[in-house]
């Protein structure tokens, strides 16, 4: 009940009293106010008045009018029920701010640890433009900046746009050449600081710029003997194995000492490749290569296993202090040296890191049917160093007189086969030497792959398919990380 109905209820109850006691009980009752509030459909607005009631004549006495209630106290206005707070709508959440369109993310890097910061160079200095080319590690050409050289190798029309590609971020054409046998340039450049390698051959490859880009690597000799080498190969005591015709060898080495009495009867056509202010390596590594290849056996130990060979000597190796190394640009010209001059089989004693120019160099040089052997490297890892990973190389690991693996030569699938290549007696400075390296395997299988040749297989698979043919299986059966196909074999004189 409202307070509205109590209120009327109250105003009839008190109307009806006061008429009881005005003693008029033969006018007739008023229709109380409650009815009317309630037949005119209007709560709180009462109807006109409608005068007396008519007079309704004689009739049966009337009941006895009931005694009045007594007068109730009227109830207390029951305070009004609080309208109910309304909950408060919520604020409408702001509308998110258009997030700016990501700018095009960068081609992801092949190579971890590249810095997209500030970086130090070789001496610790800061590079001042805030470099986003990692400093030069030990296997690169470092540029006064601290940053590695790098190399572009394609068309002459490819290279010259990507050079200008270079100039147009700030780098900076350092030397070019053209090698005309192989039908490419090479250019030396540095690339500045403000774009990764990935990011600039992504570049290239957008404007339709098809070229090689890639560190300028820098590669070591692979060995740093007992005359049993040629016995274990199957080259028979005091016997000459000359070739059955004459073979190219090619040697990419640093210089050969051609006074050493093993080497005075070895025919060898020598072309350096180096900058003309570059100090030439010494002449230990090659004399002693030369001596395993194609030494007069006459002259006296070590005996050559494949005499008769002409040799063409690419002088690639420089001597930085107390170490010789070998820049890429100086091996891809001596490759295309080596080519022109129709050499039958490479031998490339040497090691370094992977390198995607030097890749499509042993590629070229495969196709045109350069035969590549190469050592596996002498860093004692489960990984071989390139270029002996490579597919288009016969890869060589060394082993002992016991036929046991060299304890610093690398293993890995690509090896191919394995060959002597510890306390090899060598011809050397002042005479003979004894040395270890996977470069004297390399050098030994070369003779080897010399003597296929002269038979009359020139191809790199007939090659291989004939050298795993007479291989003399070490370690675990069948071909093995560790020793290839096995031990190499001359086979028939």
């Amino acid at each position: 009940m409202t307070w509205h109905r109590a209120w009327l209820i109250a105003v009839c109850t008190l109307s009806a009293t006061w008429a009881a006691r005005a003693g008029a009980p033969d006018k007739p009752q008023a229709t109380p106010l409650i009815q009317l509030v309630a037949e005119s459909g209007g709560e709180g607005e009462p109807s006109p008045d409608p005068g007396p009631a008519p007079d309704p004549g004689p009739g049966p006495d009337p009941a006895p009018e009931p005694e009045p209630e007594p007068e109730s106290e009227p109830e207390p206005e029951p305070e009004p029920e609080p309208e109910p707070v309304p909950e408060p709508e919520p604020e409408p959440e702001p509308e998110p701010e258009p997030e700016p369109e990501p700018e095009p993310e960068p081609e992801p890097e092949p190579e971890p640890n590249q810095p997209s910061t500030r970086v130090k160079d070789r001496d610790g200095r800061d590079d001042r433009a805030g470099s986003m080319v990692a400093p030069a590690s030990r296997h690169e050409r470092a540029l006064p900046s601290g940053r590695p050289e790098f190399l572009i190798v394609g068309q002459a029309a490819d290279v010259g746009r990507a050079e200008r590609e270079i100039v147009d971020i700030n780098g900076e054409i350092l030397r070019r050449q053209s090698l005309g046998t192989l039908g490419i340039v090479v250019s030396a450049v540095d690339i500045g600081a403000l774009m990764t390698p990935p990011i600039l051959r992504a570049r290239l490859a957008r404007k339709g710029i098809v070229v090689k880009l890639d560190r300028n690597t820098l590669f070591a000799m692979a060995g740093p003997g007992r005359s049993y080498a040629q016995r274990m190969v199957g080259l028979p005591e005091r016997a000459t194995c000359r070739l059955g015709r004459p073979v190219r060898i090619g040697l990419i080495d640093g210089p050969a000492d051609a006074s050493n009495a093993a080497l005075v009867d070895v025919p060898i056509v020598t072309r350096s490749v180096l900058d003309v202010d570059e100090d030439v390596a010494g002449t230990g590594h090659a004399t002693g290569l030369v001596s395993l290849i194609a030494a007069n056996p006459k002259t006296g130990p070590p005996a050559g296993i494949a005499p008769g060979a002409q040799i063409f000597l690419a002088v690639a190796f420089s001597r930085n202090g107390s170490s010789n190394e070998m820049r890429l640009d100086h091996l891809i010209a001596a490759v295309d040296w080596m080519i022109g001059q129709s050499v039958d089989v490479v031998n490339m004693s040497l090691a370094g890191p992977r390198n995607s120019v030097l890749a499509e160099l042993m590629s070229m040089a495969d196709a045109r049917g350069l035969i590549l052997v190469a050592a596996a490297g002498n860093d004692g890892r489960d990984r071989v160093a390139f270029p002996a990973a490579d597919p288009h190389v016969i890869s060589v690991t060394a082993v002992d007189a016991r036929k046991r693996r060299f304890i610093s030569a690398n293993a890995g699938r690509e090896i191919d086969f394995a060959a002597p290549g510890v306390d090899v007696l060598v011809a050397g400075p002042g005479g003979q030497s004894y040395r270890s390296g996977t470069s004297y395997a390399a050098a030994i299988a070369t003779a080897l792959v010399a003597h296929e040749v002269a038979r009359g297989n020139h191809t790199r698979e007939a090659i291989e398919r004939s050298l795993a043919a007479r291989a003399e299986d070490l370690g675990a059966p069948g071909r093995d990380d560790e020793y290839g196909w096995g031990l190499v074999r001359l086979g028939d004189c």
